[in-house]
């Protein structure tokens, strides 16, 4: 909130559930939407390369990397919300 939106960061999903990623792509409000998460846990990274460039990359919650990064849980027919970033260059 005290910080400009920013369009085009790549915000994946991943899971052991999942065979692969579920990626999404921030839009000018800088809110995203991943669509078909099955109810798992998973962890969320925020990158550059989807649009916009030059930020690094980070996890859920700043954490530097998958092994750190905080777990988000998905239930079924609810909306997970709050889940964003800061990003830094």
């Amino acid at each position: 909130p005290s910080h400009a939106a920013l369009a085009g960061v790549c915000v994946t999903a991943t899971s052991a559930l999942l065979e692969q990623p579920v990626v999404a792509v921030s839009r000018a409000s800088g809110g995203y939407t991943l669509l078909g998460l099955p109810p798992s846990d998973y962890r969320i990274e925020f990158s550059s390369g989807c649009g916009a460039s030059g930020y690094r990359t980070q996890w859920w919650k700043d954490k530097k990397s998958a092994a750190t990064a905080n777990t988000v849980t998905v239930t079924a027919a609810a909306s997970t919300t709050g889940i964003d970033a800061t990003m830094q260059k």
